[in-house]
């Protein structure tokens, strides 16, 4: 593009369709002020007049000395005019998006450590990002307003709910939908739980009931069930220069880890429903001790029947009556050199107790094999409330013992409770519905003792 071409394109301060118009304006300025009566208006139309002549002059010098100039530059084939653009951002992809909003979302909730943890393996990790979209729509404020609205009242919160609220209600039931049709499994229907009172996303009192889930493998999955893979390794040697290299194929296992539905029935007085800031601390205490107090015990005992598989109900019993200093030590050495430097031990507070006043060849001047600082041996001593009394665990529960979630909490309004006699009890419930599931996954990272049996 030529100098002239650029003044004539419309790009020069004054082009010519500019200073047709405001010749235009001149013209019926001065038409104006021939009609007007006042001196004194005529005296300013005809200002008015000459400061627009003015301007017009001098856009015609700039409009000359920059088509000199651009003439000038373009002479030289080297120059070329610098444009400056406003900085532009440059957008992910919608899965990026979706994922970054999950992401902002747990942090503005405040959910910290484990939690936070394993929900950001979730959001990044997953190739579809089903369970991101799910996080991102139930930590929406309007869903946490309308959630509220529809338990407390399910029929008048269709006419209280605003536009926003029934939106962000339709936005998590599509995410789950969304989450039935990638991984194949349906919802677990009901109304999902806002994020801060979900106790499958901010693992509310873990480790308070239920040490398993402090000390073992847990995974967040987005299936009912997922695949491991295990192997006892190869063995390496070391050979002769030169010499021939013998060929170890490892030995894998593909034990799976399934998840089994879980319900509990949570009832709530009329007042507390009523008294909305009370009911959300209590919903958020009542439904994670639900979940713990059943998960306590069937990951110790299950079956694996509809339930999970307990951590008892595959490991063969080494000792059976470990109720000396000796025995606990021998128990302690049955297990690999793989397993010990991440062993502990688990067994129920009668246990620890028992095991506290053993000490060294009976006797009563040595220290109790339990230290000051709780540790038995040397390891690390938890308690589980559900362990039988004549059971006591040692071993690498991260190595050994899987816990699976499927993300999700979901609960079902029954708007009136009656008693055994068919009368109304002042009370509302909640049919809380979740998933979990529990393997052994590798037996030898355990033994086994049978405490004072």
């Amino acid at each position: 593009m030529t100098p002239n071409d650029f003044l004539q394109d419309g790009h020069a301060p004054f082009s010519s369709e500019i200073r047709s118009k405001m010749g235009e304006v001149r013209d019926k300025l001065r038409d104006l002020s021939e009609k007007r009566s006042t001196p004194d208006r005529q005296e300013q139309v005809r200002r008015y007049v000459a400061n627009l002549e003015n301007l017009i002059e001098q856009g015609e010098a700039e409009n000359v000395e920059r088509t000199a100039n651009l003439t000038r530059a373009a002479g030289n084939p080297g120059n070329v005019e610098r444009v400056e653009f406003p900085a532009t951002r440059t957008a992910g992809t919608p899965d990026q998006e979706t994922r970054s909003s999950a992401l902002r979302e747990v942090e503005r909730h405040k959910v910290e450590g484990a939690a936070a943890d394993r929900l950001e393996r979730v959001i990044r990790s997953e190739p579809n990002p089903v369970h991101a979209r799910y996080i991102k729509a139930v930590a929406s404020d309007d869903y946490a307003s309308a959630w509220r609205k529809t338990i407390r009242d399910r029929d008048r919160a269709v006419l209280e709910l605003t536009n926003d609220e029934r939106a962000a209600m339709i936005e998590v039931r599509e995410a789950e939908e969304f989450r039935a049709m990638s991984i194949g499994t349906p919802s677990a229907g009901g109304f999902a739980l806002p994020l801060d009172l979900d106790p499958s996303l901010i693992l509310t009192n873990d480790g308070s009931i239920n040490p398993l889930r402090a000390i073992s493998r847990v995974e967040s999955i987005t299936q009912k069930s997922r695949s491991l893979v295990t192997t006892d390794g190869v063995t390496a040697a070391y050979g002769a220069e030169g010499s021939a290299v013998t060929e170890v194929t490892p030995t894998l296992a593909q034990p799976e880890v399934v998840t089994h539905r879980a319900t509990a029935f949570v009832k709530a007085s009329f007042e507390l429903f009523q008294d909305w800031s009370g009911i959300q601390t209590e919903l958020a205490r009542v439904f994670a001790d639900a979940r713990d107090n059943l998960e306590a015990d069937k990951f110790l005992t299950g079956t694996g029947a509809d339930e999970p598989e307990g951590l008892l109900l595959t490991l063969p019993t080494s000792f059976a009556n470990p109720d000396a200093v000796s025995e606990f030590i021998a128990m302690q050495n049955a297990l690999g050199a793989r397993y010990q430097p991440g062993a502990s031990w688990l067994m129920n507070l009668a246990g620890i107790n028992a095991a506290g006043q053993l000490v060294a060849a009976a006797d009563t001047s040595d220290a109790p094999i339990i230290d000051g600082n709780g540790r038995l041996l040397r390891k690390p001593v938890n308690e589980a409330s559900y362990m039988p009394d004549s059971n006591v665990v040692y071993g690498d529960f991260r190595q050994g013992f899987v816990i699976a979630d499927r993300l999700g909490f979901s609960v079902e309004l029954v708007p009136h409770v009656y008693d055994g006699s068919g009368n109304l009890m002042g009370q509302r419930g909640l049919l809380a519905v979740w998933r979990s599931g529990s393997l052994v996954i590798n037996p030898d990272a355990f033994v086994l003792g049978g405490l004072g049996s």
